[in-house]
């Protein structure tokens, strides 16, 4: 019985011997093959890695356009800030030299004048719009050329077109129409 239970049963060191065997013997073709489809496998998980790179470098870049855009915001709302700014501190300087003359004043938000006469109280919404009443009362008033003149046209560049546009006008518009007054 233990013969017969010997032949059916591998012993441990039969086991050993056939894997060190195994090690041992050169690659056989079906093996050289294995090979072959692992380093496919091994090519194929690099292609989609490399696919999945440039998904994130185009979502990375399409990021990176959103933050541009982003801060191209926030850059011209700064500049429009600085504009209000400096057309608020004109109109301030209106009202002091109003408040030396005994006339009261008040700066509206964003940069209107409201004067307060005999007669009522009267809002402006720009300083050239308040230009002759000021001239008036001997206040003077400084006010760009392009200011005045978008002033002077903004009514009627509003009536003259069945579409509200907006009555900014180019530097080389301004220009133009300046010469041909001249």
């Amino acid at each position: 019985m233990s013969s017969s239970t010997r032949n059916k049963a591998p012993i441990k060191q039969d086991i050993s011997k056939e894997k060190n065997d195994k090690q041992r013997r050169p690659a056989s073709p079906a093996s050289a093959s294995l090979k072959t489809d692992s380093n496919t496998c091994d090519l194929d998980h690099e292609v989609t890695l490399l696919d999945e790179l440039g998904k994130l470098l185009k979502e990375n870049q399409e990021g990176h356009n959103q933050t541009k855009m982003s801060l191209d915001r926030l850059e011209q709302t700064v500049l429009d800030i600085k504009e209000l700014h400096k057309k608020r501190a004109k109109v301030h300087e209106v009202i002091k030299q109003l408040k030396k003359k005994d006339i009261l004043a008040r700066c509206i938000y964003p940069a209107q004048l409201k004067l307060k006469l005999g007669k009522g109280e009267k809002t402006y919404t720009t300083l050239s719009s308040a230009a002759e009443v000021l001239k008036h009362l001997g206040v003077e008033v400084r006010c760009g050329e392009r200011e005045c003149t978008e002033d002077e046209l903004k009514d009627g560049w509003r009536s003259s077109g069945k579409k509200k546009r907006d009555t900014v006008l180019s530097a080389s518009d301004l220009r133009a129409f300046l010469q041909e007054e001249a």
